[in-house]
């Protein structure tokens, strides 16, 4: 699959804080967006991502297709297991269609969020520097 990514910081470089989009994606998405209903439901997608302060979300697009990179915004190595790439195909489309591929993501990234804060909050450095 190519995948063509603007890096021009053009208008409007991301859908949201930790959704981050081109041109081309925006331009696939609002060919799809077909009421306001799914518009509604990409809104409140975009706004819960925006207060994700663990994982982003890249869109990126063939013309055709859409794909999500969902990695952590800190490189942690234990953290890089968290990487994940979903690719939107024929039943995607059918069934959840662009909002739903969205969420999709979103919701995976929450997931890793939670896991990477509880991560953090366990203090192991703190517990192991007891054993010197």
């Amino acid at each position: 699959m190519q995948t063509n990514l603007n890096c021009k910081t053009g208008k409007n470089p991301y859908f949201g804080m930790a959704i981050h989009s081109n041109d081309n994606v925006n331009k696939l998405i609002k060919s799809r967006i077909k009421n306001n209903k799914e518009l509604e439901k990409l809104r409140q997608i975009i706004n819960k991502q925006a207060t994700n302060n663990e994982v982003d979300i890249t869109l990126l697009t063939d013309g055709k297709n859409l794909c999500a990179n969902v990695y952590p915004k800190e490189y942690i190595e234990e953290n890089q297991k968290f990487c994940k790439r979903f690719s939107e195909n024929f039943i995607t489309k059918l069934f959840g269609g662009t909002v739903g591929f969205i969420e999709k993501a979103a919701n995976y990234a929450d997931k890793t969020a939670n896991k990477i804060t509880a991560r953090k909050e366990m203090n192991i450095d703190n517990v192991l520097n007891n054993m010197k």
